[in-house]
This record gives structure tokens, sequence and C-alpha cells, in this order.
């Protein structure tokens, strides 16, 4: 049997969407306050769920009070909400990119394209701002870099329309591994290999950026930058990061409605820029074989949800979630604060209308 429970504004706050972390773990809204203002939700739980997590923020109601009609009507005009929002972050992206671009001397843009969701989202921002006349990709493969991701660039610039260039970092790594060699144990696939490919692609954006006069961007996520996990002066570097202010879980639902949509001002008339494959893969740096961010990290939506607890500074002792969890991340949030005062700007939320 179902049960419906009423969660007020407080929980929903748009900036860190937990609405849409409230619709993943405990069901769909069904009602909304007055004319679909973000005022109150009531939600259909599964009643074989514990819900005493958010007990202060729930007040139960009559199941009769809605017949199956208004659940369906009430269901889409979240939808048309949740599509709204979507669309108002994409254009304050756009928006706060050409106004910070427009302070230098240059629109041309120039970006490291692995072939993976971030760099993807970030390379069609850029397209949909400036057009594909101003948009340079690049891929620099590695060792550990798949046949997949190398192929997975080169459809995104296709369709995206942008220059793109392929530069192996093979050569590089080498020449740095037999330095090194010289005073250490070299070790394959540790840390400082895995840094090391990030930072040796770093100096080739920054080369190019110099050789032709643009800004790089840089593609880290909310997720990343608030656990630490991405290399300082490597994968971080760029002179705006355009997606900075959202988590992997949002960079996600900004790429799905990118491709079911086309922005008002974007000079790019097409959708679908995306891959279906570059959406479905496993999010992964290849700085080893076999790699995944979940090695690491946790799931990404159990991630996002333990951030967004972070950011609220909600109780995190009421998280649903392994108490091991929730310290580990904690504890990268706590110990990778020196990196984030080394990283580029990127658009703040707080000033979008």
């Amino acid at each position: 049997m179902e049960r419906f429970l009423k969660v007020n504004h407080k929980f929903t706050n748009t900036l860190f969407e937990e609405s849409c972390v409230i619709s993943k773990y405990f069901g769909h809204v069904v009602k909304y306050g007055t004319e679909y203002q973000l005022e109150t939700f009531i939600w259909i739980l599964d009643a074989n769920k514990t819900y005493a997590t958010y007990s202060e923020f729930f007040q139960e109601i009559q199941l009769d009070s809605f017949t199956s009609h208004k659940v369906k009507v009430i269901c889409n005009a979240y939808m048309r909400e949740h599509d709204h929002k979507l669309r108002k972050y994409y254009s304050f992206i756009l928006h706060e990119l050409r106004k910070y671009l427009k302070n230098t001397d240059t629109l041309d843009v120039i970006i490291g394209l692995s072939g993976g969701i971030d760099s993807a989202l970030v390379a069609t921002i850029a397209t949909d701002a400036f057009g594909s006349n101003h948009v340079q990709t690049v891929m620099m493969p590695s060792p550990y870099t798949s046949t997949n991701s190398i192929d997975d660039a080169l459809e995104i610039a296709h369709r995206l329309g942008v220059a793109h260039m392929v530069i192996r970092i093979d050569g590089l790594l080498q020449s740095f591994k037999e330095v090194f060699s010289q005073c250490m144990t070299w070790e394959e696939q540790d840390i400082t290999e895995q840094n090391l490919q990030s930072r040796i692609r770093a100096v080739i954006l920054m080369g190019l950026s110099n050789k032709t006069n643009s800004i790089v961007l840089s593609t880290s996520n909310r997720s990343e930058i608030l656990t630490g996990y991405f290399a300082l002066y490597g994968d971080s570097y760029g002179g705006y990061a355009p997606i900075s202010p959202f988590l992997k879980t949002q960079v996600y639902k900004l790429a799905q409605w990118r491709n079911d949509n086309i922005p008002e001002s974007s000079t790019l008339q097409k959708k679908n820029v995306i891959p279906d494959s570059v959406l479905r893969k496993a999010p992964t740096a290849e700085l080893k074989y076999n790699q995944k961010d979940c090695d690491t990290l946790p799931e990404y939506d159990i991630l996002d949800q333990i951030l967004t607890a972070i950011s609220c500074k909600q109780d995190l002792t009421t998280l649903s979630i392994d108490q091991e969890t929730v310290s580990m991340v904690v504890e990268r949030v706590r110990k990778s604060e020196y990196k984030r005062r080394y990283l580029p700007i990127g658009p703040d939320l707080l000033e979008m209308n």
C-alpha cells in the first residue's frame, strides 16, 4: 500500500535540487502548492521503505485526497517545472560564459575532450555560446585511453561541427618515466603516473591556448571539486569552469535536457548532440587500466546526496546511507579544501534570477 507525505519548501532548495534527490529516492510528486510554485510537494511513497530520516519535513495526509487522474496531470506539471529549471540553468551558464569571455580579448575556446560526459557537456555549452568556428576540441590519449573514448570524442566533435585534433601523450609520459627513474623507483599506474597524465594534458592545452589566443575551459563538476577528485594543475586547469556549480548527477540531467532541447540563444540549432554511448558509459578518468570513478568514490547518486546534505548543513546521521561511506566523503571534502583554492571561477548560481 502506498501513502502520501507532504514535503515543505525547506527541503526542496532549488540551488542543490533536493527535490530531484527526493524524486529519485522516495517516489514521484503528485501535487504542487499554489500555481505549481516550489512551496509544497506531495509525493507518493513506497510503504515498505522507512522515511524517518526526513520526519521533520513530513506531514501525513489521506490517500483518498486525490484521484489517479489528478496524479497524472500534476506529475506532468512537475515534469514541466523540472524542464523549466534545467532550461533556466542552461541559459544562465551560456549567459555567464559569454559575459566572462566578453572581458577578454577573444571568444575562442579550447577544450580537452575525453569522450566523457563532463567534457561533452562543456564542449556543447561552448558551441551553443559562440558557434562551432570558435571551439577547438583536443583528445589526448594515453596508453590507458580506450578506443571507445577516442571514438566518442570524435563523434561529439562531429555532431557539434567543431575543429578536433588528437595528440597522443604516450611519448611525453615515457619521457617523464625516464627522468623519474633516475632518482626513484617508478611504479606503473600509481597516483604519480595518473596525475602526470592530467598535468601533461594541461600543459598541451595551455600551449595551444597561447598559440591560438584562446581560453581553456575546465570540465570539472561540483562532485569532483568537493571531493578533491582531480589533479591540481591538471584536469582542473582552465580559464573558466562552466559546469563547476553542478553535481555529477545534475551534469547528466543537463546533458539529457540539451539533447532534447535547443536553448533559445544557441548558435547550434541541433538536438541529440551528445551520443547515447557517452550518457550510458560508466564514469572513468582512464588514468590506469579498468579504472572507474566508483573504485574511489561512492556511486554518484549516493555521493551527490551526501554532498547536498553537507552543503545544506543537514544532520548527516539522518541520512539513510552507510555512515562509514558518509564519513569517508566528509573526510575527502575536508582534506581537499586546499585544492579548491586554486580552481578557475565558474557561474555563481546565487546570481541567477
